[in-house]
């Protein structure tokens, strides 16, 4: 019971022919937490944490007859009726409307400083974890290829992959219908680029130890060290 996972899609993640409230039931009774009396009780206490209108109703009710901001309000009173250290939140906004999925993150939030909670945060949304969390860990190909804090990334980024991901987010400044970069080109012009200004002038006679470039940065071959990039 160390960690929970809040999945990106309630939909497809709920039981769709089981009660709300047996649910998150079945998580206590699973792990012995509760008696099944304690255990609906405690459940409606996590319908009314998350926010929950009407949560006496809403613990007879089906996946499909919630809205998708309500379903995700329920997975994540599912992935706290086990009392965990750290809640897992997968893409926790995926396919909400902005005023729900501010709601959502405020949740999230609150429930942090509320219960002591660790919260991990996945997401391709630059903004959204900028705004929300205090440190980042960027992975490209399933690996981290940088980490520090949510500033420190977003603001000077040291590896090539996460200012090309910054390159290809969409801002205010951009005028419509402005194509936006693809990574993959932006890490190529990036290279390109290396790869010009590493290359020595007809003059120069000192000979110093190579230092790796863009070109030569590859995550499958080296491990994490931001220091030993040169750009």
């Amino acid at each position: 019971r160390v960690a929970s996972m809040v999945f990106q899609e309630p939909m497809t993640a709920l039981n769709p022919v089981m009660p709300i409230g047996d649910q998150i039931v079945e998580v206590m009774r699973t792990h012995k937490l509760a008696t099944r009396q304690a255990a609906r009780a405690r459940a409606l206490e996590l319908l009314e944490l998350v926010h929950m209108p009407d949560p006496q109703m809403r613990m007879r009710q089906y996946p499909h007859q919630l809205s998708g901001g309500q379903r995700q309000r329920v997975m994540i009173a599912i992935a706290l009726a086990a009392d965990p250290a750290l809640l897992v939140a997968d893409e926790p906004t995926t396919a909400l409307d902005v005023t729900v999925r501010t709601q959502i993150l405020s949740l999230l939030l609150e429930l942090r400083d509320r219960l002591n909670l660790g919260i991990l945060l996945i997401s391709h949304d630059l903004t959204m974890i900028g705004a929300n969390c205090d440190r980042i860990n960027v992975m490209y190909k399933g690996r981290i290829v940088e980490e520090g804090g949510a500033g420190e990334v977003l603001q000077s980024p040291r590896s090539p992959y996460t200012a090309a991901l910054l390159q290809c987010a969409p801002g205010a400044h951009i005028p419509p219908r402005t194509r936006l970069s693809v990574v993959s080109e932006v890490m190529e012009r990036q290279t390109s680029s290396a790869d010009s200004e590493a290359r020595p002038s007809a003059t120069t006679l000192t000979l110093v130890e190579p230092t790796p470039t863009l070109s030569g940065w590859d995550p499958e071959e080296s491990a994490y060290d931001p220091t030993s990039w040169g750009y």
